[in-house]
């Protein structure tokens, strides 16, 4: 992944850490290669499903002051 520490940093390939087992991204790596269409109206009668989970938080932080 590229990625910078702040804005306006210089950028960096950034290595993810692994899936923890058990998180969501542990599940969805089960669930096999390709492209998945995810139904949560299905997905809420399955119990694995309902289960908290932990994940990675990976995004951007928001600075309105970048607003165009």
């Amino acid at each position: 992944m590229i990625a910078a520490d702040r804005w306006d940093a210089p950028m960096e390939e950034v290595r993810i850490p692994e899936d923890e087992p058990g998180s969501w991204e542990d599940v969805m790596h089960r669930a096999g290669a390709g492209d998945k269409l995810l139904l949560l109206k299905q997905a809420a009668r399955e119990p694995d499903w309902r289960e908290a989970r932990g994940h990675h938080a990976i995004g951007v932080i928001y600075n309105p002051g970048h607003e165009r």
